[in-house]
């Protein structure tokens, strides 16, 4: 499953996991899939600079990383 996260949250609250994660684990959820390998520009530089876990930081305001 991948796990979509809030991403102030995780970057500014310096929390490497919010309630999708908690979410998917009590929904049963096999495996939460690592979407950092995978990331290109603005989401990649989100990584790079903050320490987030495995899942998908969402930023409503970053229309550029849909």
């Amino acid at each position: 499953m991948l796990v979509v996260e809030d991403g102030p949250t995780l970057t500014h609250g310096e929390m490497k996991f919010g309630a999708g994660v908690v979410a998917a684990e009590r929904a049963g959820a096999a495996e939460i899939v690592d979407p950092r390998p995978y990331a290109m520009g603005t989401l990649q530089e989100t990584y790079e600079k903050y320490d987030v876990g495995p899942v998908l930081p969402r930023w409503a305001t970053a229309d550029v990383q849909l």
